[in-house]
């Protein structure tokens, strides 16, 4: 039987940083670059949640004592970091801590693991500093609180195979469609293909049906189908069709 992996590991989780966050935006903009800042050496995630007590008497007991009921009233997500103060990473924590912007902000979970992806939202600096004594290295922490409510988007694995792609099992004829029948894979991937002919790519032959041309005619076709989704990629290759006929 397989050990189970009950643990999740330091490098699994990472706190990322990205751009200002603008008046009107409600996601980060397209090809926004997030950064894990270098020298952290140490990462929490809290969840606080407020609430009121709200007595419940007991209406059969008068003279009973009262428990006490909770009301959830709010709620807040915080992160807070400690590490070595890196000089690379001096540039974001000066602009960060001293210009009061919003941040679009990334905390990753169980990078390459399975249940991956990361929360992200408009987050501030709330606190930071730096320290050292006695010459000594600096380190630096500090903590960073969500505006609101983050988004969880969900990473899927790398697709898998479950059934590669196939082609018919009839002869090809010249200038009538050839289509091959997508395989199936976890992690729901886009599909690409490419056609070949005697096992030389076919230009322009990209997807899931191939039309022969005159010059294929007695060439054996298969296809590549290339399963990718954002955690990676995989191919399955079909078999060899029979020669291609003339029409």
């Amino acid at each position: 039987m397989a050990r189970e992996k009950y643990s999740v590991k330091f490098g699994q989780q990472q706190l990322l940083i990205g751009p200002v966050v603008n008046d009107n935006d409600s996601v980060p903009p397209a090809g926004s670059i997030f950064s894990a800042p270098c020298g952290i050496t140490g990462l929490t995630r809290a969840v606080t949640t407020n609430t009121n007590d709200v007595a419940l008497p007991p209406c059969d007991d008068p003279e009973a004592v009262i428990w006490l009921g909770i009301d959830a009233v709010s709620k807040r997500m915080t992160l807070t970091f400690t590490g070595t103060l890196a000089d690379v990473a001096l540039p974001v924590w000066d602009d960060y801590s001293m210009n009061g912007d919003m941040r679009w902000v990334r905390w990753y979970r169980n990078i390459g693991a399975p249940n991956q992806g990361y929360w992200e939202g408009p987050a501030l600096l709330t606190e930071y500093s730096e320290e050292s004594s006695d010459r000594g290295r600096y380190t630096n922490s500090g903590t960073i609180i969500f505006d609101g409510q983050p988004d969880w988007v969900s990473i899927p694995p790398a697709p898998s195979v479950t059934s590669g792609v196939a082609i018919p099992t009839t002869a090809p004829v010249q200038s009538a469609a050839f289509a091959a029948t997508p395989g199936t894979y976890t992690g729901t991937p886009s599909l690409v293909y490419q056609w070949f002919a005697n096992n030389v790519a076919i230009g322009g032959a990209t997807t899931a049906s191939y039309t022969p041309a005159a010059g294929d005619v007695d060439k054996r076709l298969h296809v590549v189908e290339t399963a990718t989704n954002a955690s990676g990629s995989i191919n399955t290759k079909s078999e060899q069709s029979l020669p291609v006929v003339a029409a």
